[in-house]
């Protein structure tokens, strides 16, 4: 299955890659909030029009996370219907085995990343 979200599916090899290519990609389609602080979905009885943003946006973060996976991950994931519950399942799941194996956690790297971005963003500016 080819797909032009990250250069390469999910193994479980290459979490620390791929984690960094998803949220790059999410965050340039807007879809990262929904990753990242969406704790739950708007009461649809509530704020209609808010459930069906979040609906869809949900929708399309999850699609994103599932096709950029090979297929024996996808298979453990497939019944996860929101897309921060999937990708923090993913996260737990890679990030321990890269703690296994003597490699500084995901998250540390990626916030480690974004200081330097953003270092670099206050430079230019």
């Amino acid at each position: 299955m080819a797909t032009n979200i990250v250069s390469e599916l999910l193994t479980s090899f290459n979490y620390a890659n791929w984690s960094v290519c998803m949220k790059n990609y999410l965050l340039a389609n807007y879809l990262w909030d929904i990753v990242e602080v969406t704790t739950e979905a708007p009461n649809p009885e509530e704020a209609e029009a808010e459930f069906k943003a979040w609906r869809k946006k949900n929708a399309a973060a999850l699609y994103a996370i599932q096709i950029s996976c090979k297929s024996n991950i996808l298979s453990q994931i497939k019944e996860i219907s929101s897309a921060r519950v999937c990708w923090d399942t993913l996260a737990k799941r890679f990030e321990f085995k890269l703690q296994e194996a003597g490699l500084p956690p995901v998250k540390e790297e990626l916030r480690l990343q974004e200081a330097v971005n953003q270092g670099l963003m206050m430079n230019e500016g």
